[in-house]
């Protein structure tokens, strides 16, 4: 009994309180820092998404973003890899841009009637 429930990680005692918890290695940020840093797109890229973003509408609803009522994807892939940090990763662009085209063809083929559109952002 008490030597299963200590192996399982569980305690009879009821003083759970006891352990202490071991923050992970690397920087610690609150769940506030966290979530905003996550959630916040680089001014410069939003500006493009939301062409894009209303590019997509107008072709699928003929409407401006603020009036489109449709669900669509813009997949964000990496681009310009050679002049712009050949030097510090090594990938094959090419090879990016053919499964970002996947995973949209894909996406569009399991979301058929729910997603209007799909466009890479690269």
């Amino acid at each position: 009994g008490v030597l299963g429930a200590a192996n399982s990680g569980t305690s009879t005692s009821g003083d759970a309180s006891a352990r202490k918890r071991v923050p992970p290695p690397g920087l610690v940020a609150d769940s506030r820092a966290a979530r905003t840093s996550y959630n916040s797109i680089d001014p410069g890229v939003a500006s493009d998404l939301e062409v894009q973003l209303g590019d997509l509408t107008h072709r699928h609803e003929s409407v401006p973003p603020s009036e489109a009522t449709g669900a669509y994807v813009l997949l964000e892939r990496c681009h310009s890899c050679e002049s712009d940090h050949a030097l510090t990763t090594r990938h094959d662009e090419e090879e990016y841009a053919s499964r970002a085209q996947g995973a949209l063809a894909h996406i569009m083929g399991l979301a058929k009637g729910i997603i209007l559109g799909a466009s890479e952002y690269a």
